[in-house]
């Protein structure tokens, strides 16, 4: 498509949904392409890579929340939903794989793979990036929080010594999130079965949060980060205990699904209530939105069904004026996606982030992806905008994964 064409659809676009503009953008190169097969292979730590394969020869890539041989087997049971298909018919498609039913459920971590890497697909065969795809910019680049890393909270000298480290890094985050550290045991953190602090547990914690905002002073934020971990009481009592402290936000404090509870931590807790890393589609922020018990939603793009799954999420979350933040600790896919997706979202809030460290960087070749002033600026390619360092994935390939199997 070359730029005369492309600004006369654009300036023909009717008023409508977001879709709308891709749906007119997409119209002429349509049935052009179709897809010839899908492939993955495992970076370990659950974090899979998948392509799309087409007869033009462009590839699109996603990423998926499963182990190889899981992904591969979910990737057999909808080839015959997929190959053969045109990639550009990218809401069809989301619907054929999100309703399947028999004979299983669908795997929507999984399903948000696929989305991701058609989009990317989408982005090459019209030669734009995927946030103008998605109606974007609202804005250039996106804002970004990372992490703490001190393990005991009540020392002073923990604090001390990540705040000298952080504060010479020239990302400049505005925000880092923060756990319990080892006052929760490990094997308790994301177990799946809640936790319940004595007073004096949920005392060292309140603490350790005090010192650390004594410490980091206005330097940068220090969110409360939790992984689902705590019961009702506790989440109440911490939250209590980190109110005064201001912090930014209060991170999956109770189960991963909605439950009256949520109201009863509410009620109480004034920091920002951020949920929703391991939910899945409108259906699961559905009734923290309508019960007014989240503040800022936090999906994560491949476990809650891709970018088309999350667009959805996040205009479902504009009607009642709520924030959209992104979930994000696996591959470079992810975090570029994170990049156009919050760019395409007015009600965008922050992503997490990754960067910074070297790690995530090495799976890219050409210039790096870089946060400055804790923002991410999106890519400009056409697609997505990652171009794989090769040499880097085999040699980080879990053990016994084949090459895009």
């Amino acid at each position: 498509m070359n730029r005369r064409r492309f600004f006369k659809l654009a300036l023909a676009l009717p008023a409508g949904t977001w879709y709308a503009r891709y749906a007119s953008l997409a119209a002429a190169e349509r049935k052009q392409v179709k897809i010839t097969d899908i492939r993955a292979m495992n970076l370990g730590r659950g974090t899979s890579l998948l392509k799309i394969l087409t007869d033009s020869g462009l590839e699109g890539y996603g990423e998926a929340s499963a182990s190889g041989p899981m992904l591969r087997a979910r990737i057999e049971e909808m080839k015959p939903l997929l190959v053969g298909q045109d990639p550009l018919a990218i809401e069809f498609l989301f619907h054929r794989m999100t309703s399947m039913m028999h004979p299983h459920l669908p795997h929507i971590p999984s399903v948000g793979g696929i989305d991701i890497a058609l989009w990317d697909l989408a982005g090459k065969i019209l030669d734009r990036p995927v946030y103008q795809l998605l109606g974007g910019p609202f804005r250039k680049a996106i804002p970004m929080y990372s992490h703490g890393r001190v393990r005991d909270i009540n020392d002073r000298g923990e604090w001390q010594a990540f705040y000298d480290q952080v504060l010479d890094r020239p990302e400049g985050f505005k925000i880092y999130k923060q756990g319990s550290g080892n006052l929760v045991p490990r094997a308790n953190v994301g177990s799946g079965y809640p936790v319940n602090l004595t007073t004096d547990q949920v005392r060292k914690i309140g603490r350790g949060f005090e010192i650390g905002k004594e410490v980091c002073g206005d330097a940068f934020e220090i969110a409360v980060h939790a992984h689902n971990e705590f019961d009702t009481p506790t989440a109440i009592a911490v939250a209590k205990r980190i109110d005064p402290l201001e912090p930014p936000f209060f991170e999956d404090s109770l189960g991963v699904t909605y439950n009256e509870s949520w109201q009863a931590l509410k009620r109480v807790c004034r920091t920002p209530l951020l949920v929703g890393e391991k939910l899945k589609l409108v259906a699961g922020f559905k009734p923290f939105l309508e019960t007014q018990t989240a503040d800022i939603l936090h999906p994560d793009l491949v476990y809650a069904g891709g970018i088309t799954g999350c667009k959805r999420i996040a205009n479902f979350a504009a009607n009642y004026r709520i924030p959209v933040a992104l979930h994000n600790v696996a591959s470079m896919v992810n975090t570029f996606a994170a990049a156009h997706f919050g760019c395409s979202v007015k009600n965008f809030y922050r992503s997490e982030s990754l960067l910074g460290y070297g790690r995530l960087e090495q799976q890219v070749v050409g210039e790096k992806p870089k946060v400055r002033n804790g923002e991410l600026a999106v890519p400009k390619a056409a697609g997505l905008g990652v171009e794989w360092n090769e040499d880097h994935l085999r040699a980080n390939l879990a053990p016994g994964e084949p090459w895009w199997g």
